[in-house]
Parts: structure tokens; C-alpha cells; sequence
């Protein structure tokens, strides 16, 4: 009892010293505390609300979402969600004809097996839409009528529900370089352009200029045109997520402004980050849809068949790589 109640003082003693030199601390101390704890909290709180403010700026209302409530329940579920991605330019002729779709993606975000299934789709595959016989191809459902056309024949024609659309359009993309100053990109054949030239293979930075040229087609027989403009969309999205900018992306999202169009609201992907979908993209696994039709008609068993991969795909705890 004794050596308990020793202890008992000795601890006392300690708190009671503590307190006095707590009470004791002088006032500049209690501004550099106060300094410490508030200014990142603030600079936190100002970085969220510019995030915030040029986001939403983004977020227009780009294909009709059915059952809005629905979507919400399947992200506190940790659901699997898909998003798709458009990328749109002026067809061969210039600014002059109309646009078209030449990179179509779909990103299957699966927070629980924390990977995304990235998936490539043919934008010339013949694809009909929900209620219409008739098909054309992928691409043009978005010439003739526009994105949400091309949401209801990937969804018809591939078997995926398309919960939010981002679209870029490729053709206002110089403020964003304007912004990032160069884009580092990688060749797919060996290319001349009126002052420079690349291997195939070859990763070079080029510049706004050359970004822009680097889209545009090179003759009438131009069978890289495709990978070009899914390479320059891939290195604007690798800009925007890489975590050693994220200081800078608030000033990187004012630049895209005429650039990027969304669906996916603030609060969704904010509920969607605090729900951990952003640990899919550690994990990423390609699939490619391109072939899964003839151009000329559609395959059904080859379709079929992709169906199937992508489930087994989003059902396998222990992931698939390529």
C-alpha cells in the first residue's frame, strides 16, 4: 500500500509540475503554437475550396443518369462503378467538319479488389443503340448525335452500365499546355511533322505547338491516327493525377475549363474518394474490346465472350493481369 501511494504522490507531483510550466508558457509560445496548428489548416481549407471551385466548373450535365439515388447506395456498397472516357476532335477535314470520337475508354473502378479495369474500345466497330436496328459506327453515334448516343450504344453493344462520362475535347487543348508547358509522348510508328520527327518507340516532350501537330493527320492513309490522339489523352490524365502536382491542380483544372466535361459531380467524387475508389488506379489491368467484332458486322460470341472475361475479371479476389 505504501509503494502504491508513493507512486500515487510521485505522479501527482509530475502532472501538478506540468501544469504550472503549461500555465507558465510565454506568449510568443502560445503564438507559435497557435501559428503551427492554424496555418495548415487554413491553407488545407483554402486548397479544398479553389479544388472545389474549379472542379464544379466542369460538371455539366452530359447523358441522362437513371435512378441518380440508386448510384449513390451502390458507392456507400463500395460497388464497382464504371466511367467513360470520350475524347473528341475535328475529323480529318479540320476545324471545318464535325467532330468525331476517335478514343473511346471505359474505367471500371472495383474499390473492393482496390484495381481498375481499363478497357479500349474500337471507335469504328459497327455498335447500335437501345430500341435502334440499325448500326453505324461507334464514332459517328457521337457526330450524328451526340455523347449520349455513344453512352447508349457502348452500353447496348458491350454489355456496360456507364455510371459518369468524362469528355475531353482534344481540339481546345492548348490552354492546358499552355498551363503544364510540355507533354511527354511516345510514338506509336516513325513520324515527320513540318520541324520535327520521331521514331517509333520514341518518348520525347514536345511542346504546345508540336503537341497540337503531333494530333493531327498525317496523310489520308494514316493508320496511327487513333493511337496518337489515345496517347495525348492518356498524358493529359497522367498530368492531372500525378501526386507530386497535386499542389497545382486547382490551376491545372481553370485551364481545362474548355478542355473537360463532366457528369461526375463534386460531392459524388468526394463521397466516392472518402469511400476509397482511388486506391483502384494502384492497380491497373488493360483489356482490349477492339477486337471483339468484325468492323463489318457485329460478332455476338465474340461480345459474348468479352462479357464474360470482364466479369470473371470483377468477381476474382485475386486479380488478372495481362
Amino acid at each position: 500500500m505504501k509503494y502504491a501511494n508513493d507512486h500515487s504522490q510521485a505522479f501527482g507531483q509530475i502532472v501538478q509540475e506540468s501544469s504550472q510550466k503549461f500555465n507558465r508558457r510565454s506568449p510568443i509560445g502560445w503564438v507559435v503554437l497557435l501559428v503551427l496548428v492554424v496555418l495548415p489548416l487554413t491553407a488545407l481549407l483554402i486548397y479544398r475550396q479553389n479544388l472545389s471551385r474549379a472542379y464544379s466548373t466542369l460538371v455539366h450535365e452530359t447523358h441522362v443518369q437513371e435512378d441518380p439515388s440508386q448510384r449513390e447506395e451502390r458507392i456507400k456498397k463500395k460497388e464497382p462503378l464504371t466511367v467513360l472516357l470520350v475524347a473528341t476532335n475535328y475529323q480529318q477535314k479540320g476545324r471545318l467538319g464535325n467532330k468525331e470520337a476517335p478514343v473511346i475508354q471505359s474505367m471500371i473502378l472495383s474499390p473492393q479488389q482496390e484495381k481498375m479495369i481499363q478497357v479500349t474500345l474500337d471507335p469504328q466497330i459497327l455498335a447500335r443503340t437501345f430500341g435502334e436496328g440499325q448500326e453505324q459506327p461507334l464514332d459517328m453515334h457521337y457526330t450524328k448525335n451526340g455523347l449520349a448516343s455513344v453512352v447508349d450504344a457502348v452500353e447496348t453493344t458491350y454489355g456496360l452500365s456507364v455510371d459518369f462520362v468524362y469528355e475531353f475535347d482534344l481540339s481546345e487543348i492548348r490552354p492546358f499546355l499552355d498551363e503544364v508547358g510540355s507533354l511527354n509522348v511516345t510514338s506509336p510508328e516513325a513520324l515527320s511533322f513540318s520541324d520535327f520527327s520521331l521514331a517509333e518507340g520514341e518518348k520525347r516532350s514536345l511542346s504546345p505547338r508540336q503537341v497540337e501537330e503531333f494530333l493531327l493527320p498525317t496523310d489520308s492513309d494514316d493508320h496511327t491516327y487513333y493511337e496518337r490522339q489515345q496517347e495525348v489523352l492518356q498524358q493529359v490524365i497522367h498530368h492531372l493525377l500525378d501526386r507530386r502536382r497535386l499542389l497545382s491542380l486547382p490551376d491545372k483544372l481553370e485551364s481545362t475549363q474548355s478542355l473537360l466535361v463532366t457528369d461526375l459531380s463534386w460531392s459524388k467524387l468526394s463521397q466516392m474518394f472518402w469511400k476509397g475508389y482511388w486506391r483502384c488506379f494502384s492497380l491497373v489491368e488493360q483489356m482490349d474490346a477492339r477486337q471483339v467484332g468484325e468492323r463489318e458486322h457485329d460478332d455476338p460470341d465474340k461480345i459474348q465472350a468479352f462479357k464474360d472475361e470482364l466479369t470473371r475479371r470483377l468477381t476474382n479476389t485475386e486479380g488478372v493481369k495481362d
